[in-house]
């Protein structure tokens, strides 16, 4: 669990601000379509940072949520 949240969301996180800090014009998020209907820590840790990128507007930014992710 703790590991998800280190990884899928802090780690991510801190990526984008440090991309945003460098005056990136684009971050593109690799999501998952089970984010939808969150069942596992890492969905819950990737749908937050979704939301945390839906609150930026110094950036523009793509989340990409293919069929099949596998950890």
């Amino acid at each position: 669990m703790r590991d998800s949240w280190e990884v899928d969301y802090l780690a991510s996180k801190r990526l984008l601000d440090c991309a945003r800090a460098q005056g990136a014009a684009h971050f593109t998020l690799l999501g998952a379509i089970c984010v939808q209907k969150p069942l596992l820590e890492f969905h819950r840790a990737k749908l937050a940072l979704f939301e945390y990128m839906k609150t930026l507007d110094d950036i523009g930014w793509t989340d990409v949520r293919p069929t099949a992710y596998f950890k």
